[in-house]
């Protein structure tokens, strides 16, 4: 039910957000071993004996040390992340490959913070702790060169998490504090507060006193996880505006739940006591392994934590050594991964050779493009076809920089023959709708591989994405049609699009060298679906 505002919005002069010209997946759509090609949307799971990571030191914020920075949850579609200094009670915001400060005592007097996430804006999402301990939810909105302005404050309250539609997740403190904890979402552009409600855990009819629902992680599609304690016992929950609160299947009465992350698709990763785990909603809970954690989960399911055995990534039923994934290692030793996106890049701690601290991203290899014209300077390695129209315009968040806008009259596309690798291959781009209308439909071969909506997009912002073709009959073409589609039925509706790709997935030289983590070493329970 929707009542009345939990935060107080303040202003923001939020201009157009700079896209950073990065290669980054916003969300991978596998493509199966299909025995007839068909023009439909398949699925299927990618192993990993296919991926190989580089790993990139990307240092610690200005004048830090490794024992006091806390890192944050990184963005699911690009490489975003916030950290927080506790000995110099300082927030900086990881972007466009350096540090960015937001808060610290140069900008107040009093108090302490804490930061748990930022979105693809460079919104992030903490609170603010008064010297009377007084919790305060608090979002930083990323507000171009100038940085971040201060935009919500609630006392007794937490914001844990915030997406990339500006809605944020958290709990506040009821208005009798017996009763315990509420868990909300705001989104901060409707100033609209909707509280989640509880289950009834002890099935007495009634909600018992110091019962805690904590809203811990969201995502795009505005679907909430979090943690419930009432009546003794311990439970997950996720909250969709059409079902409500429901239960996760966690329910017991030793081990509190922690929830860790959540993906667009659904999968969420935590902890059970030590017991690190994956489910999808709606799926079944699959255990990883003990002692272990599991601190982010990414649109495939893909799972990342620290166990017995190292530090891992877990798939499909298996884990694996990310040292054994890693070509450069160079006497580094990984640390503790805290998230992975939507690209598969991870974030980490790490020890350099010399025995120092620092964060490092782990980034996925890929081969060399084999699409031409991709960056669109021109359309001349394009053929366009329908009754709309496709032209290349500036980029408008990224001056000097073309891309190609379609306009529906009918459906309107642009298509090239491409010669697709022996093996694993991503298909990589970026789009925006300009309109809150309009389907775009990714083809290969007459082969359906993705099918993206206007109405589920955020109109003038870029999207990184990505798709991972996994079907030997789509392998080793000569002159595969590549087709990029916008259909509606209303005339005049636009889409931009830009850094078209298509890149072979580096092998592993040998299989044996990505060994999956032993039982003994990370505990470790398998699980095929």
């Amino acid at each position: 039910m929707a009542m009345k505002p939990l935060l107080t919005s303040g202003s923001s002069s939020r201009d157009r957000r700079h896209r950073h010209r990065r290669r980054r997946i916003a969300a991978v759509l596998l493509v199966c071993v299909l025995s007839v090609v068909s023009a439909r949307s398949v699925s299927a799971r990618l192993p990993l004996d296919n991926l190989r990571y580089m790993l990139q030191d990307i240092g610690l914020p200005p004048g830090t040390t490794a024992t006091a920075v806390m890192p944050g949850l990184m963005s699911q579609s690009s490489t975003v992340f916030p950290t927080y200094d506790i000995q110099q009670e300082k927030i900086w915001v990881y972007r466009g490959g350096s540090y960015v400060e937001i808060w610290g005592k140069t900008r107040w007097t009093i108090g302490d913070a804490r930061c748990w996430r930022a979105n693809h804006h460079s919104d992030v999402c903490g609170h603010k702790i008064e010297q009377d301990y007084d919790h305060k939810a608090a979002v930083w909105l990323w507000d171009g060169p100038s940085g971040h302005v201060f935009a919500q404050l609630k006392d007794e309250s937490e914001a844990r998490d915030i997406n990339d539609k500006q809605v944020v997740t958290g709990f506040a403190w009821t208005s009798n504090p017996a009763l315990g904890k509420d868990a909300y979402i705001h989104d901060l552009k409707s100033s609209q507060t909707t509280w989640l409600g509880w289950l009834d855990l002890d099935n007495d009819g009634a909600r018992d006193s110091g019962t805690a629902v904590l809203g811990h992680v969201i995502n795009n599609k505005n679907v909430v996880a979090g943690v419930i304690v009432e009546g003794g016992y311990y439970d997950g929950f996720y909250w969709t505006e059409a079902d409500g609160m429901q239960s996760l299947g966690l329910k017991n009465v030793h081990n509190v739940p922690n929830i860790h992350d959540i993906s667009d698709t659904g999968w969420v990763a935590g902890s059970r006591g030590t017991l690190a785990f994956v489910k999808k909603i709606g799926g079944p809970y699959v255990p990883i392994a003990t002692p272990a954690t599991a601190n982010g989960v990414n649109n495939d399911g893909m799972v990342v934590g620290r166990g017995g055995g190292g530090a891992y990534v877990f798939r499909n039923g298996g884990a694996y050594h990310l040292h054994a994934l890693t070509d450069n290692l160079g006497g580094y030793t990984i640390g503790d991964p805290q998230d992975i996106d939507n690209t598969w890049t991870i974030l980490s701690t790490a020890t350099r050779p010399d025995g120092s601290k620092t964060l490092v991203l782990l980034n996925p290899q890929r081969g060399n493009s084999a699409v031409r014209g991709g960056s669109f300077d021109n359309l001349n390695d394009w053929t366009t076809a329908g009754g709309g129209t496709a032209e290349t315009v500036p980029d408008p968040d990224n001056p000097g920089n073309t891309c190609v806008q379609l306009t529906t009259g009918s459906p309107v596309s642009i298509s090239q023959s491409v010669d697709t690798p022996n093996g694993d291959f991503q298909i990589l781009f970026d789009y925006q709708f300009l309109d809150e209308a309009g389907t775009l439909t990714v083809t290969l071969e007459q082969t359906l591989l993705a099918t993206l909506l206007g109405a589920d997009s955020v109109v003038g912002e870029w999207i990184d994405h990505g798709l991972v073709v996994s079907d030997p009959a789509l392998f080793n073409l000569t002159g595969a049609t590549l087709t990029f589609e916008l259909d509606d039925a209303l005339v005049g509706q636009r889409l931009l699009l830009d850094d078209v790709g298509l890149h072979l997935i580096n092998e592993v030289p040998e299989p044996g060298t990505l060994a999956i983590m032993s039982l003994g070493a990370l505990a470790l329970i398998r699980r095929r679906r």
